[in-house]
Protein backbone atom coordinates (compact mmCIF):
# COMPACT_ATOMS: atom_id res chain seq x y z
CA UNK A 1 0.00 0.00 0.00
CA UNK A 2 2.82 2.40 0.78
CA UNK A 3 4.45 1.84 -2.62
CA UNK A 4 1.13 2.29 -4.43
CA UNK A 5 0.39 5.40 -2.39
CA UNK A 6 3.72 6.92 -3.35
CA UNK A 7 3.08 6.24 -7.02
CA UNK A 8 -0.40 7.71 -6.78
CA UNK A 9 0.97 10.90 -5.20
CA UNK A 10 3.53 11.22 -8.01
CA UNK A 11 0.83 10.74 -10.64
CA UNK A 12 -1.54 13.25 -9.05
CA UNK A 13 1.23 15.86 -8.71
CA UNK A 14 2.12 15.28 -12.34
CA UNK A 15 -1.49 15.71 -13.46
CA UNK A 16 -1.84 18.88 -11.38
CA UNK A 17 1.29 20.38 -12.96
CA UNK A 18 0.78 19.29 -16.56
CA UNK A 19 1.82 22.62 -18.07
CA UNK A 20 5.20 22.51 -16.36
CA UNK A 21 5.78 18.86 -17.22
CA UNK A 22 4.76 19.36 -20.84
CA UNK A 23 7.02 22.40 -21.11
CA UNK A 24 9.95 20.40 -19.77
CA UNK A 25 9.24 17.53 -22.16
CA UNK A 26 8.99 19.92 -25.12
CA UNK A 27 12.30 21.53 -24.13
CA UNK A 28 13.88 18.07 -24.22
CA UNK A 29 12.49 17.44 -27.71
CA UNK A 30 9.72 14.95 -26.92
CA UNK A 31 7.34 14.70 -29.89
CA UNK A 32 3.67 15.33 -29.03
CA UNK A 33 4.68 16.08 -25.46
CA UNK A 34 1.20 17.17 -24.38
CA UNK A 35 -0.35 13.81 -25.28
CA UNK A 36 2.55 11.70 -24.04
CA UNK A 37 2.94 13.42 -20.68
CA UNK A 38 -0.79 13.15 -20.03
CA UNK A 39 -0.85 9.49 -21.06
CA UNK A 40 2.16 8.64 -18.90
CA UNK A 41 0.63 10.35 -15.87
CA UNK A 42 -2.68 8.56 -16.36
CA UNK A 43 -0.93 5.20 -16.78
CA UNK A 44 1.00 5.81 -13.59
CA UNK A 45 -2.18 6.66 -11.71
CA UNK A 46 -4.06 3.63 -13.07
CA UNK A 47 -1.14 1.35 -12.28
CA UNK A 48 -0.79 2.66 -8.74
CA UNK A 49 -4.51 2.22 -8.05
CA UNK A 50 -4.41 -1.29 -9.48
CA UNK A 51 -1.43 -2.22 -7.32
CA UNK A 52 -2.95 -0.61 -4.22
CA UNK A 53 -6.33 -2.26 -4.53
CA UNK A 54 -4.81 -5.49 -5.91
CA UNK A 55 -7.11 -5.56 -8.93
CA UNK A 56 -5.49 -7.22 -11.92
CA UNK A 57 -2.05 -6.93 -10.30
CA UNK A 58 -0.08 -8.15 -13.32
CA UNK A 59 -1.73 -5.58 -15.59
CA UNK A 60 -1.26 -2.83 -13.01
CA UNK A 61 2.41 -3.68 -12.54
CA UNK A 62 2.82 -3.74 -16.32
CA UNK A 63 1.34 -0.24 -16.59
CA UNK A 64 3.73 1.02 -13.97
CA UNK A 65 6.60 -0.72 -15.75
CA UNK A 66 5.73 0.96 -19.05
CA UNK A 67 5.81 4.38 -17.39
CA UNK A 68 9.15 3.84 -15.64
CA UNK A 69 11.00 2.27 -18.59
CA UNK A 70 13.64 4.68 -19.92
CA UNK A 71 13.86 5.13 -23.67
Amino acid sequence: MLFAGGLAVLAIRSLMNLEGRVGYAEAKGVPEADKLVTAASELLLDGSLGIGFWKLPKLAAGQRRVVSTPT
